[in-house]
Formats: C-alpha cells, sequence, structure tokens
C-alpha cells in the first residue's frame, strides 16, 4: 500500500470516529430531561394507570443515582411489559413486578 493510501485511509477512519462521537454527544444532550421528573410524572400518570397491570409508580433512582420512573406491574407480564415506554421525556423506565397493591386497614 502506498504511503498516500494509508493516509487516507487514517484519515478516513478518524473522521468517522470523530463524526461518530459528535454524534453521540449530540444525541446524549436531546435525551436530556426538559421538565423535572414530577412534572413528567404528572403528565404521563394516566397513560400510565391505563394500563391494567399497573399498580402504580414513583420517582425511583438508579445505581448511579440519577432519577429514573419505576413502574410498578401486578404479575410478571410480557404483553404488558411492552407497553411500557423504555424511557418518558428523557427519563428511563424501569420496571418492577410488585404484586396487587393494597392499602392497609
Amino acid at each position: 500500500m502506498s504511503h498516500k493510501i494509508k493516509s487516507a485511509a487514517v484519515l478516513v477512519v478518524l473522521l468517522t470516529t470523530i463524526v461518530g462521537c459528535h454524534k453521540s454527544e449530540k444525541l446524549k444532550e436531546e435525551e436530556k430531561p426538559l421538565r423535572d421528573i414530577s412534572e413528567v410524572l404528572q403528565a404521563h400518570s394516566a397513560k400510565l394507570l391505563a394500563e391494567p397491570e399497573v399498580a402504580g409508580f414513583y420517582e425511583g433512582r438508579l445505581e448511579d443515582g440519577r432519577p429514573c420512573i419505576a413502574v410498578m406491574l401486578k404479575s410478571d407480564n410480557e404483553e404488558s411489559k411492552k407497553r411500557i415506554p423504555k424511557t418518558l421525556e428523557g427519563y428511563p423506565v424501569i420496571i418492577e413486578v410488585t404484586g396487587e397493591i393494597k392499602p392497609m386497614h
């Protein structure tokens, strides 16, 4: 391979890497929540509770401390899990199977 071809190949790899990193940084910025998590929970509460298997939801925390939306399901139902979004307005959504929640008397 000639020196010019090797240099061109290295340049293409570098440009591809730089463009890829720039796009991923931009994507992360776009994923940042625009509203407070409590506002997001309030805005989506009716939609979440419309799913029959949803027992409730709350503001949770991921292992790294970031806020998330935790959705509690009554049973380990795969179809219901599929209908729960992975994110809501930039906040990650986690699913917990808690069973039915009843008030204590």
